[in-house]
């Protein structure tokens, strides 16, 4: 029991320096991507401006204007 308890805890801490590393080069991914992340929001939220729903495309039921009007 102790020897396995002792290897699961070595394995969440391996574990929880792995998480911590792939969030920082995330971050830092996300850092050298901003201006392309600004452009992608800029660009649906003229979608959303253009009055089209996204989510249509993703084959999920498309919400009429009528349904929202009691």
């Amino acid at each position: 029991m102790g020897k396995n308890h002792i290897r699961l805890e070595a394995g969440i801490l391996k574990t929880l320096r792995h998480l911590r590393a792939g969030l920082t080069a995330y971050h830092l991914g996300f850092e050298f991507l901003r201006p392309g992340v600004n452009a992608w929001r800029i660009a649906t939220r003229r979608f959303v401006a253009n009055d089209t729903n996204i989510f249509h495309g993703y084959g999920l039921p498309m919400l009429q204007r009528q349904d929202l009007v009691p």
